[in-house]
């Protein structure tokens, strides 16, 4: 028989398994798998049951991914006025010559906000039409918004979003231009 402490954790769809007088938590499923004539049982680990309580696994970081996102969202927004009749993929370069100037490459795509909104982008060489909407958008331009704006970021943990660098100043302009404070 198990002590109280570890009793409390006995639940429904949980398994708790001794071993060298140590409890071990784990949420327990079933899986139909081809070949076999019944489910079989899928255990995920919870963790380790003490007298002072659970103590959790770690969950691994496996992926981490960092995007450019308070400016490219200010930028998109910002230049609604003047985006009519441009195609998508000079809107882009020309956010992307306005934020890293104009030797952009691939890398400032992926590393962007954009590269999540526009799935379907090919990356190409500048051309005069991006440079000129990049200049129009310069206009556009609160710079003091700007700079706050550079160090808001989308990070992407295990495929799960994050907006990282929210200060009370930098909510205030992204609530300013109705950009999502959350993904």
């Amino acid at each position: 028989m198990y002590p109280d402490y570890v009793l409390k954790y006995k639940k429904p769809g949980f398994k708790i398994i001794k071993r060298n007088e140590q409890f071990y938590l784990y949420k327990t499923t079933s899986k139909r798998i081809k070949g076999f004539k019944n489910p079989q049982a899928v255990n995920v680990y919870i963790g380790i049951i003490k007298e002072e309580g659970l103590i959790k696994a770690k969950t691994r970081v496996k992926n981490i991914f960092v995007y450019e996102y308070g400016l490219c969202s200010y930028l998109l927004n910002v230049g609604n006025d003047i985006f009519g009749g441009y195609a998508n993929k000079v809107i882009i370069k020309a956010i992307l010559i306005t934020i890293y100037g104009i030797k952009i490459t691939k890398y400032h795509f992926m590393s962007s906000y954009l590269s999540i909104i526009f799935t379907d982008f090919k990356f190409d060489h500048v051309m005069d039409v991006d440079r000129e909407l990049a200049s129009k958008l310069a206009r556009y331009i609160n710079y003091d918004e700007y700079n706050k704006l550079l160090e808001v970021k989308l990070v992407l943990i295990n495929n799960k979003r994050y907006i990282s660098n929210l200060n009370e100043e930098n909510i205030k302009i992204l609530r300013k231009y109705n950009i999502s404070e959350e993904l």
